[in-house]
């Protein structure tokens, strides 16, 4: 009996110690499962957050951009605007130095025009001469210019 109570405390004691392995592995196993699902819970959380900033700082990058952009585009606006600008106030002004230019040579072109105009009448008030003698109600004599008359001279 003796053997037998060696043997059932030997298996008493096996026995204990594969219930403590077991309890172990257990608490092990336990502890394993409970630790990732810890882990994994603190990560999503995590992540979560992290997504929320993500969304929050690309909203204001977006916002900031999109304020850049606009100032800068209407920055290009005003600036092709003023170059179309000057240069329509360029081209006007081109055209009324060729104007200016085209009506000082049409005035110059009508005060020759008026120059012979008038010299042409003065040369032909000069042909018709009054003679004075005409003016007191007399006869005028016929006068014969000497050149004329050494002329028809030479003719005979």
């Amino acid at each position: 009996m003796v053997a037998f109570g060696i043997m059932l405390t030997s298996l008493t004691v096996a026995h204990a110690q594969l219930d403590i392995q077991a309890i172990i592995s257990n608490w092990f196993d336990n502890k394993k499962i409970a630790s990732m699902n810890a882990v994994e819970n603190a990560i999503a959380d995590e992540q979560a957050k992290q997504v929320e900033r993500l969304k929050d700082e690309l909203q204001l990058t977006i916002s900031k951009t999109e304020e850049a952009m606009n100032h800068f585009v209407e920055q290009e606006k005003q600036e092709r605007m003023k170059a179309i600008q000057d240069y329509a106030d360029q081209l006007i002004a081109k055209l009324y130095d060729e104007k200016d230019e085209q009506i000082v040579k049409d005035k110059e072109y009508m005060m020759q025009a008026f120059q012979r105009i008038m010299e042409e009448a003065i040369e032909e008030m000069e042909l018709i001469s009054i003679p004075p003698n005409s003016i007191n109600g007399q006869e005028p004599k016929e006068e014969v210019d000497k050149s004329e008359e050494s002329e028809l001279e030479d003719l005979k």
